[in-house]
């Protein structure tokens, strides 16, 4: 009889965090479950790698009432479903999911540690997150953390135990897939789509990959950006993302960004192999990242890097290899780190060909083989 995984996450669009993993496991004779919100993007994804859908309301913000409803829908299905195996990720489903977990005593409970969210946060509403996250983790038999980092702030702050963590591998939460992310398997006519799309030609392109929120360092890259146009007329900067405008203080940044004709917003994309390979240098001045899988994806594409020296990103980029770390929050530094690097051609190209073997010590396989590992332990 096969073994039953249940896999939980939170929000839809985190399904690119798995992807491919699950039908790694069905063809390795699991019965796959994805335990997420009803959506388009997890129909579809269910549907691609061939998993079945468990549908739960969850919200990621904190909301009492709505979080003990979907506590009530998650117990219910797991008791259904009955699996052997739950590996559960993100704050909201990390928690609820690992309660569940206990409560019905499933035999190997997983929390995939994906970073802090207290990190950015101050006050009352820190002490709660670092409750729940130790309360979490406390449910479950092995924390997976998808960093080195991770797993050191997460002892740092005695938000779990040595010896329930586990990095696998080099880290990340799904590794990156070096046959998509190459730039020798995006066709010239697509590249030249996006090019003559996006009105680009003979521009050096900036480009940055992830949620439009305050602590990705949005609000920093784009003045940066602007500071950096004043002296040069070949400059365009691509967000490929979606806006999450309740983590983003200042509204108007968002509708500033649409108005000017040297930024393009692509919004959630599928093919974000494409767009990297239209960019010339890749900035993602995050405050903190569980790991940070756009750096790697980045490195695959070979693309120079310009991050940040904080958890998650740290363990992406290997500073001065294949990229850059600055201090967060720092937007003089960001905009003389990117000017310095569009001024040094043989700069650019060095760390663009050292990514691409950064970027191998980062393969899905090896990830979805510790995962393996760890659920037949």
């Amino acid at each position: 009889m096969s073994k039953k995984l249940v896999i939980g996450i939170t929000a839809p669009l985190s399904v690119i965090l798995i992807k491919g993993q699950v039908k790694y496991f069905i063809d390795k004779g699991y019965e796959v479950f994805l335990m997420a919100p009803e959506h388009p993007e997890t129909r579809q994804f269910c549907q691609d790698e061939g998993s079945k859908l468990i549908p739960i309301n969850i919200e990621r913000e904190i909301s009492p009432i709505k979080d003990l409803i979907a506590l009530f829908q998650i117990i219910f299905n797991l008791w259904k479903v009955k699996p052997d195996v739950i590996n559960v990720g993100t704050p909201k489903m990390g928690l609820l999911g690992s309660l569940a977990g206990a409560l019905l005593g499933v035999e190997r409970r997983i929390y995939t540690c994906r970073g802090f969210r207290y990190e950015h946060e101050n006050g009352l509403k820190k002490k709660i997150l670092i409750t729940l996250d130790r309360y979490a983790c406390s449910k479950v038999h092995t924390v997976i953390c998808i960093s080195k980092s991770v797993q050191t702030k997460g002892l740092e702050d005695n938000i779990f135990k040595e010896e329930k963590s586990v990095l696998i591998g080099n880290g990340s939460s799904n590794g990156v897939d070096l046959d998509l992310f190459s730039k020798e398997v995006i066709s010239k006519q697509n590249i030249s789509r996006i090019i003559q799309d996006l009105k680009i030609q003979n521009k050096t392109v900036i480009g940055f990959v992830g949620r439009i929120v305050d602590r990705k360092g949005i609000n920093e890259l784009y003045d940066s950006f602007c500071q950096l146009r004043n002296n040069r007329d070949n400059l365009h900067l691509i967000i490929v993302g979606k806006a999450n405008m309740a983590q983003v203080s200042d509204k108007d940044l968002v509708r500033k960004m649409e108005d000017d004709p040297d930024v393009t917003l692509t919004g959630y994309v599928g093919n974000v192999n494409e767009y990297m390979a239209v960019m010339d240098i890749f900035v993602l001045p995050a405050w903190w990242e569980g790991f940070g899988n756009t750096l790697i994806q980045a490195a695959a594409m070979e693309l120079p890097i310009i991050s940040c020296d904080v958890t998650g990103c740290r363990d992406a980029v290997k500073n001065g290899f294949n990229g850059i770390l600055i201090p967060p929050k720092e937007k003089d530094i960001l905009t003389s780190t990117i000017e310095a690097l569009l001024d040094d051609e043989n700069d650019r190209k060095r760390l663009s060909v050292n990514g691409r073997e950064w970027s191998k010590r980062f393969n899905s396989r090896l990830i979805w083989e510790g995962q393996h590992q760890l659920y037949n332990s």
